[in-house]
């Protein structure tokens, strides 16, 4: 399954476009600040997903709790970082999942 380019912004990191986003609502867990945010990150042109978990909750979570915000330069930190763990962005199928602190 491929990430919707609909609420999705592109990113080039290192020549290769990249298309990343967050869910535009938090899932339950996420809005009481029981989980962190994720950040979901695919070639543009298709290939291997990667969610990147983050251990700070959303910036919309329900509870007031200390919370992140990515930026573009966060997740071609986050792309980086993926690589070199080994997440083949080209191949198909599956989801690649990285656990992060912003600015990894």
């Amino acid at each position: 399954m491929a990430i919707r380019r609909t609420g999705s912004r592109e990113l080039v990191v290192d020549g290769r476009a990249y298309l990343w986003r967050v869910r535009p609502k938090p899932t339950d867990m996420q809005g009481l600040a029981q989980s962190g945010l994720v950040v979901a990150v695919q070639l543009a042109s298709g290939g291997c997903r990667l969610a990147v978990q983050l251990r700070r909750a959303r910036p919309d979570n329900w509870m007031a709790a200390e919370s992140v915000v990515v930026t573009p330069r966060d997740v071609a930190g986050f792309i980086r970082v993926a690589i070199e763990r080994g997440w083949q962005p080209s191949e198909d199928g599956g989801t690649f999942v990285l656990s992060a602190d912003v600015g990894a």
